[in-house]
C-alpha cells in the first residue's frame, strides 16, 4: 500500500505559515532588542550624570578657603559663546591633579552637533594671553561628560534670594548648573544646585 504524500497546496500553505510566524518572531527579537539597547543607553547615560553631579558637588564643597570662582564667555568658531567657570587660588581641586596648579576651568567644547563637558588646570602666574593660548589648546582637557547641547552656571545673591546669571561674587554660597544634553528633552534639562562653604574669619582677641 503506497503511503499518500502532501499536496502541492499543502506544501505552499505550510512554508507561508512558517514564514508569517518566523517573521513575528523576528519582529519581536528585534524590538526587544532596541528596547534593551534603549534602555541600557539611558542607563548609562544617568549613571554618568551621576559621577558629573558628584563631582561637580566635591568639587565646590571642598574648595580651599583661598578658592575665588569667576564666570567668563569665550567664543569659538563660528561665533559659538560657552560660558567658562574658573577657578583661582585652587590648589588641590582635582583630586587627579598633583601638581602646583592652583587655576582651574570647566568649559563646554563644542563640536559638530553637541559639546564635551571638559575641565583644564592651568598656572595662575600665567599671562592673559598665555592663558588664552593654553585653553584654545586640544590638549590637557578632561573629559567630564559628552552630548551636551548647552550649559548655564548661576550664582545665588543673597539680596534678591534667587540665582542670577550675572556672576558678581567671588565666592557665592550656592552655585546652579543647569545642562542640556542632544538626546534630552530641551524643556527638560538636568538642573543641580551646590553649596560652597563660607570663609570663617577668626576673631583676634585683646
Amino acid at each position: 500500500m503506497k503511503s499518500k504524500g502532501f499536496t502541492l497546496f499543502e506544501v505552499l500553505i505550510s512554508v507561508s505559515l512558517f514564514l508569517i510566524v518566523s517573521g513575528a518572531i523576528f519582529t519581536i527579537v528585534s524590538a526587544a532588542i532596541r528596547t534593551s539597547a534603549t534602555l541600557t543607553r539611558h542607563h548609562l547615560n544617568s549613571e554618568r550624570l551621576e559621577t558629573l553631579i558628584s563631582f561637580l558637588r566635591n568639587v565646590f564643597t571642598n574648595l580651599p578657603p583661598s578658592a575665588e570662582l569667576s564666570l567668563q564667555m569665550r567664543e569659538f568658531s563660528g561665533g559659538i559663546l560657552v560660558p567658562e567657570l574658573h577657578f583661582q587660588h585652587a590648589p588641590g581641586m582635582l583630586p587627579w591633579r598633583t601638581g602646583s596648579s592652583s587655576a582651574h576651568v570647566i568649559s563646554l567644547l563644542p563640536n559638530t552637533q553637541a559639546g564635551t563637558l571638559a575641565v583644564k588646570s592651568y598656572s595662575a602666574s600665567l599671562s592673559e594671553n598665555e592663558r588664552k593660548r593654553i585653553l584654545l589648546e586640544r590638549t590637557g582637557w578632561v573629559h567630564l561628560l559628552k552630548d551636551i547641547s548647552q550649559i548655564q552656571w548661576k550664582s545665588f545673591d543673597t539680596a534678591t534670594n534667587s540665582f542670577r546669571k550675572e556672576w558678581n561674587f567671588a565666592r557665592p554660597q550656592l552655585v546652579k548648573v543647569t545642562l542640556w544634553q542632544k538626546d534630552r528633552d530641551s524643556h527638560n534639562p538636568v538642573t543641580a544646585q551646590f553649596w560652597i562653604p563660607a570663609v570663617q574669619k577668626l576673631r583676634t582677641i585683646e
